[in-house]
């Protein structure tokens, strides 16, 4: 036997003595192209009047001619050569003889056969070739397509690996239907053999919803896939991920709109793996499942260790109220993203009777201080000048006697670093003597972003929430005293249940008299298991609307606002050079630069008339 290097996987391609040999060449010539580990060793015909022997001697693929007048004869012979020559997979291409039960069960490697339309609509073990596009020209059928699946003794009844489908609309014959099913097959069969084989490079696919942790962490989980290649959610991929959110019913929609598509992807190439994670998941996972042929759904706590799980590691779903530990993996790249969001606290200790998050991310944990700075250490070193730090609660991050001020310092002495961004901060958390602590670090980004939520006492207590208004004024006042020109936002919620028009009045008031830069405006969405979902007096979907629009056009105002200040000051704004010349600066305005800059780049421009604000 010839010796052969074992990063070469060889198959044999069977074909009768009337194949032209179009898919076995096509074979051939893909696995050349794409420099795969796989080799077209033999082409095996069932008689030497074979028209595609020429086309093989000059293509220079081996060929061997086996009589199937006797298939007993021919299957012996065919496996002699299978264990002769190391084969590990056969690819009929035009063989129309039976093979038997016995052989493709004991023959121990993949038999496939390509068929010219999408099963089982068409085609069985008396139609071939033209017969089927004849069919499918009959039937009046608008698409048509190639299937790629196991043998079994009937051929076309096997278990279907992959399809691809073509719009046949325009063909006025069957012939033309032919041609462009054809044209289909001689990429699609050899994928399929490629993928079958672990021959070519694992496409994967990530679909991100909600927070910026989630962002973070989904840049984690693609790096765990070593050597695999990063496509757009869109495009064909070998494993879909989706990590998905669960902060309103839109976010469940979302979710659940997504894991639909894949799973139509998945119809038409059974080989490709589904993958939902996140907070929908972790509260919905028998939902999900029934959506389809979901291959996995994965707790939070585990969402880092997908590649793994899919690897065959052993994984056991767990209630994210028994997360105890803070799960931690390093991270290089941020999906293509200029700055770097950098996770490090998870869970919630509070109850919000309107929220959701933390039933699905579990009790408060913190990643050790050690692992905070050598994750923003590699971040540097990666190129990132910017890094947004974030959690589920910020402001809850504690290791030892550290929080976030120690950490905020911490990474402002790493000397490629420019600027630190804090995401979302409890504005009790905040107001406890943190500002005073980061008024002195340069490199923070002059930009607070608090979940104001209410600007009603009473709608307030009524969420469960742990301050009042006048911790609220206090709390702004202390900010623009110790950042004058910092920018300001604020998360609000509409139509809380029981929130009247007088409550809502009163939040309009509150938030028209603070120097806020910009609000997140949420109309209330009722979620299972909290306590506000069964409360009374639910406000009805239009009355939500109307004052969702009232505080977003407050909010435009406002910002133009704050423009206007910075530019009278002419601010000096910082921030990290995105696409198309574009920066989201350090006083979170989003700026267009007059002049051509290198993604990645940190820059420092004046607030003149040629800079522009994009909103």
């Amino acid at each position: 036997m010839e010796r052969t290097s074992p990063e070469i996987r060889r198959i044999i391609t069977l074909s009768s003595g009337e194949s032209r040999g179009s898919n076995l060449l096509a074979i051939h010539r893909f696995f050349a192209e794409q420099k795969l580990p796989l080799k077209l060793d033999t082409a095996v015909f069932t008689s030497a009047k074979a028209p595609a022997i020429e086309r093989c001697i000059t293509a220079g693929i081996a060929y061997k001619v086996i009589s199937a007048k006797d298939m007993r004869v021919f299957e012996r012979e065919l496996k002699e050569l299978v264990t002769e020559r190391g084969i590990k997979l056969i690819a009929l291409c035009g063989f129309m003889k039976l093979l038997s039960s016995d052989f493709i069960q004991s023959v121990g490697i993949p038999v496939l056969n390509i068929h010219p339309a999408l099963l089982p609509a068409y085609g069985g073990k008396s139609m071939y070739g033209m017969q089927v596009h004849e069919a499918v020209k009959a039937a009046g059928e608008s698409i048509s397509g190639a299937t790629v699946h196991y043998v079994n003794e009937c051929y076309d009844e096997g278990q279907i690996l992959a399809q691809k489908r073509v719009d046949i609309s325009d063909c006025q014959e069957a012939g033309e239907i032919a041609a462009k099913v054809l044209r289909i097959e001689h990429t699609l069969y050899p994928e399929t053999i490629a993928k079958l084989l672990g021959a070519s490079p694992l496409r994967v696919a990530i679909a991100t919803l909600g927070c910026k942790t989630n962002f973070y962490e989904s840049a984690a989980i693609v790096e765990q896939f070593a050597g695999a290649t990063l496509v757009d959610f869109n495009e064909p991929a070998d494993i879909y991920i989706i990590n998905s959110c669960t902060v309103t019913g839109r976010s469940d929609f979302k979710s659940r709109n997504l894991l639909r598509k894949v799973l139509d992807a998945k119809a038409l190439n059974p080989m490709t793996k589904v993958v939902i994670t996140g907070c929908y998941a972790q509260l919905n996972p028998e939902e999900a499942k029934a959506l389809g042929e979901v291959d996995l759904v994965v707790d939070n706590q585990h969402k880092l260790r997908i590649a793994q799980i899919l690897a065959g590691a052993r994984y056991q779903w767990q209630e994210i109220d028994s997360a105890v530990d803070y799960d931690y993996l390093p991270v290089q790249n941020m999906l293509g993203h200029s700055r770097a969001f950098q996770k490090i606290q998870d869970g919630c200790a509070y109850s919000c009777a309107y929220c959701a998050v933390h039933l699905a991310r579990g009790p408060s944990r913190s990643q050790r201080f050690a692992d905070v700075i050598s994750q923003a250490r590699l971040f540097s070193a990666q190129g990132f000048k910017e890094i947004v730090l974030g959690g589920v609660n910020l402001g809850l991050y504690r290791a030892g006697e550290r929080d976030v001020a120690n950490v905020v310092q911490a990474l402002s002495e790493i000397e490629e670093l420019r600027l630190i961004r804090l995401s979302s901060l409890e504005p009790q958390l905040l107001a406890g003597g943190l500002l005073e602590r980061l008024q002195g670090i340069p490199k923070l980004c002059p930009h607070f972003h608090i979940p104001l939520q209410s600007g009603s006492d009473t709608i307030l207590q009524s969420m469960g929430r742990h301050y009042d208004t006048k911790l609220i004024q206090e709390l702004v006042a202390q900010i623009m005293q110790l950042f004058p020109f910092a920018a300001l936002g604020l998360d609000v919620i509409t139509g809380f249940p029981g929130e009247s028009e007088a409550h809502f009045t009163e939040t309009y008031q509150l938030l028209e008299a603070l120097p806020f830069s910009y609000l997140h405006v949420f109309s209330y969405s009722r979620r299972k298991d909290t306590p506000a979902y069964n409360m009374k007096d639910q406000v009805s979907k239009i009355e939500k609307n109307r004052r969702t629009n009232l505080l977003r056009a407050l909010s435009a105002r406002k910002l133009r606002e704050y423009e206007t200040k910075l530019r009278a000051a002419k601010t000096l704004l910082r921030g990290i050079a995105e696409a198309d010349s574009e920066i989201l600066s350090d006083h979170y305005l989003r700026i267009k630069l007059p002049y051509p800059v290198a993604q990645g780049d940190y820059i420092e421009i004046e607030l003149s008339p040629e800079v522009s604000c994009l909103y």
